[in-house]
């Protein structure tokens, strides 16, 4: 019988198991043991910083993100979901009003992983919430590019249109988010609201 000596992934997922059960001295347990083996686990570098956001502990959230990113795996290719603490860190950022500090974790992360539509269609949206619209219109194109099928990138590529009054280039994609998706309510609203203009 083949004994793991190095069990990281389940006692990570214990962790999680725990934190879904609002357990989260248990989880936290977990996570730090699976910690004891290996050091760069993005994933639970980036619970540990969930626990402690769950907690309302900003700061110690922060660190453990902090850690995320610093300790990215140098052995793979990174995940997308490697990546997360750069969100996490960045909507912290953006939280106590350091909007290019959160900006720059958006932007680093695309330049990371250049080739996942995810970075680029997260920087897009703050790129839009800050007005940089013409900088969101390209990021939310080439999510687009790498992923043609993406509805969520095609609605917020016409939401940034519109605001653009790139009117009649934000019907069209409106159209194709509700040709494919139905019951995309948000997309079918603004379609609505374009045409009645």
């Amino acid at each position: 019988v083949a004994y793991n000596l190095r069990p990281i992934l389940p006692l990570n997922n214990l962790g999680t198991y725990y934190f879904q059960q609002d357990d989260l001295e248990a989880a936290k347990a977990h996570y730090l043991k699976a910690l004891s083996y290996e050091q760069r686990i993005p994933e639970t570098l980036i619970n540990m910083g969930l626990l402690h956001r769950k907690l309302f502990e900003s700061q110690e959230a922060m660190l453990w993100f902090q850690r995320s990113i610093h300790l990215l795996p140098t052995n793979r290719t990174l995940l997308e979901n490697d990546l997360n603490g750069y969100y996490f860190l960045g909507g912290y950022y953006e939280q106590f009003g350091q909007v290019e500090k959160a900006l720059e974790m958006f932007e680093t992360a695309v330049l990371l992983a250049p080739n996942y539509p995810t970075p680029q269609i997260y920087l897009g949206i703050m790129y839009q919430k800050h007005r940089r619209l013409e900088q969101a219109k390209a990021t939310l194109a080439t999510a687009i590019e790498l992923d043609s099928k993406s509805l969520d990138a095609r609605y917020r590529l016409a939401a940034v249109q519109a605001e653009l009054g790139d009117f009649d280039d934000a019907i069209v994609n409106l159209e194709y988010v509700i040709k494919k998706d139905a019951d995309y309510e948000e997309a079918k609203r603004h379609l609505e609201k374009l045409r009645g203009m």
